[in-house]
């Protein structure tokens, strides 16, 4: 039994490192594979989490959430502020369909007059959009709402409609062409974005032992719960070699459900803080979930519920 922690964190580390040397572990394995795929999915920008602001060619206005979200969306803004600021949910199986979040949480959809509005919380309830970017300049797009067909357009008097037609020209006399900003300093980089980006099969040899989430194992892969990769599976397989090199271990439940800071490794899709006490009974059912599953273990040491940089505004 290793009895020093240092010591024992060292021989886990060399465990890993070891693993990378046999079959035990598919290639890519590690650091490096890691690094690589975050930085491919950082140089093509969009995904799950990614900021964006919108300004329209016409009027060189930004889109803007009225009072930060629950109204229209216009493009009447003359400089890009926190209402001008949207979050994209990328959608599974689909490079370019995404649903916008603004910054009071309601998704973008439209209205009866097929006015660009964001007044619905449920992502359920959301429209969804999809993202054409000009093949000659990535900076520029247009916008198609799924519902009709239609591309989003500013009139004349600042407000955003779906009723323009597919096609047409790139030159900034046509209002269904907007000029994108992605804030790449606020990029979200976790497993859920590289998930995201990559596909559920491709993020399972990514993220082999960088494996962070835990829901079911059952059903086909997916970049959302409750099918996410199986990465119960790893940690399963920690506890083998634990107890292989007769070593024990701590289980930090390093991330709370809905997010306890906002941030990638928090488990954040977008950004936003969603634990709190409409949580702390799922949150007390994954740690019951993990101590059943091994507390029996001869590994087992303690489990850790660490909320890990937790933010200072809980709901």
């Amino acid at each position: 039994m290793c009895n020093n922690f240092t010591v024992c964190a060292y021989k886990l580390a060399a465990i890993f490192e070891a693993a990378n040397l046999t079959d035990d572990v598919p290639e890519p394995f590690g650091m490096p594979a890691l690094d690589s795929a975050i930085a491919s999915m950082r140089e093509k920008a969009i995904t799950d989490g990614t900021q964006i602001t919108l300004r329209s060619v016409t009027n060189q206005m930004y889109l803007s959430a009225a009072d930060g979200g629950g109204s229209t969306v216009a493009a009447n803004a003359g400089e890009a502020k926190d209402w001008e600021t949207f979050r994209l949910w990328k959608m599974e199986n689909s490079d370019y369909m995404f649903k916008i979040r603004v910054i009071k949480d309601q998704f973008m959809g439209l209205n009866d007059n097929a006015e660009l509005v964001a007044v619905t919380k449920s992502p359920a309830q959301s429209g969804i959009f999809q993202i054409i970017r000009n093949k000659d300049n990535i900076d520029q797009i247009k916008i198609k709402a799924s519902s009709n067909g239609k591309l989003l357009q500013v009139m004349p008097d600042g407000s955003v409609k779906a009723n323009g037609e597919s096609g047409g020209s790139w030159s900034n006399s046509d209002p269904t062409i907007f000029t994108i900003h992605i804030d790449k300093n606020k990029q979200m980089d976790g497993d859920r974005q590289l998930c995201s980006f990559y596909g559920a099969e491709q993020a399972i040899k990514i993220l082999q032992v960088f494996a962070w989430w835990i829901t079911r194992d059952s059903g086909p892969p997916s970049c959302h719960p409750p099918n996410y990769p199986g990465y119960q599976a790893v940690l399963d397989r920690a506890f083998d070699w634990a107890d292989k090199y007769n070593l024990r271990v701590i289980i930090d439940l390093h991330a709370a459900p809905g997010s306890q800071n906002g941030q990638a490794h928090g488990g954040s899709r977008d950004g936003t803080v969603r634990w709190g006490d409409a949580k702390i009974n799922e949150t007390v059912q994954v740690i019951k979930a993990l101590a059943d599953r091994y507390a029996s273990r001869k590994a087992y040491w303690q489990l850790n519920f660490s909320m890990n940089h937790g933010h200072h505004k809980l709901d």
